[in-house]
């Protein structure tokens, strides 16, 4: 990751990115809420804060980038570069490291690269979600202790033919914009809407408003369900409607 970050990506890339997805949130997502007529007060105001408080996290965690914590965390491993016999011995050495690691992480000595971002980021199962796939996403609940409501985008959309510094902005927007939007929405949708702002599971908005979304919603779900993906087989538009809204 550090290597790809440096030679592929600038800092300018992640500007870009960074600031693309805040004016969509800021300018463009908080103001349709602000205009439509199916968001009561309460529920309104319940939305507007969970935007504000919604983090956003671009490309890789800080100390990813950072050739001095790179250094600090895997100075305790040594390679060998006899390519005749060393991949047993390189694999052995591996499994050393990363056990040693857990024991470190076992009593708080452990050398973090995803400090700063949450712990969703340190599990990897997770990396094919950010770090190694090309992918955006929205996370509305907690993760233990740690705060949910949070939208990521990976490094590897930060490039043509998503984004690029290259680009005017009307490109970057049609883009790679339009993925930013789409997943920041699911925040605002029947599943997000069921999380408030800190990613506690309680509802930001009031029986009214739900109905009405719900009969908003049903002109998507009627359409989807006409959609034929195989003879005699079609989609069900009520399972993808998060989607289709978004």
């Amino acid at each position: 990751g550090y290597i790809i970050a440096n030679r592929m990506y600038p800092p300018e890339k992640y500007e870009l990115a960074l600031d693309t997805t805040e004016r969509i949130l800021i300018d463009g997502v908080t103001t349709l809420m602000s205009e439509v007529d199916w968001l009561d007060d309460y529920s309104l105001t319940n939305s507007l804060k969970k935007a504000e408080f919604m983090d956003i996290y671009v490309g890789l965690p800080p100390n990813m980038t950072n050739i001095d914590q790179m250094n600090k965390y895997y100075s305790d491993i040594s390679m060998n570069l006899n390519l005749s016999n060393g991949y047993i011995q390189n694999y052995g050495l591996v499994l050393e490291f990363n056990a040693n690691n857990e024991m470190k992480l076992f009593h708080g000595e452990d050398i973090s690269l995803h400090a700063s971002w949450p712990w969703y980021f340190g599990v990897r199962d997770n990396y094919p979600s950010w770090l190694t796939g090309l992918n955006a996403f929205y996370y509305p609940g907690k993760l233990g202790h740690e705060k949910g409501n949070f939208f990521s985008m990976s490094e590897s959309m930060i490039q043509s033919p998503l984004f690029d510094l290259e680009y005017p902005m009307l490109v970057n927007y049609a883009a790679g914009g339009f993925v930013v939007g789409q997943q920041i929405l699911h925040g605002f949708d029947s599943s997000g809407s069921q999380y408030d702002f800190d990613g506690n599971i309680a509802g930001i908005w009031t029986n009214d408003t739900i109905q009405l979304y719900n009969e908003g919603a049903q002109c998507f779900i009627d359409q989807y369900d006409q959609i034929e993906v195989e003879t005699d087989i079609f989609v069900n538009g009520r399972r993808t409607n998060t989607e289709n809204t978004a």
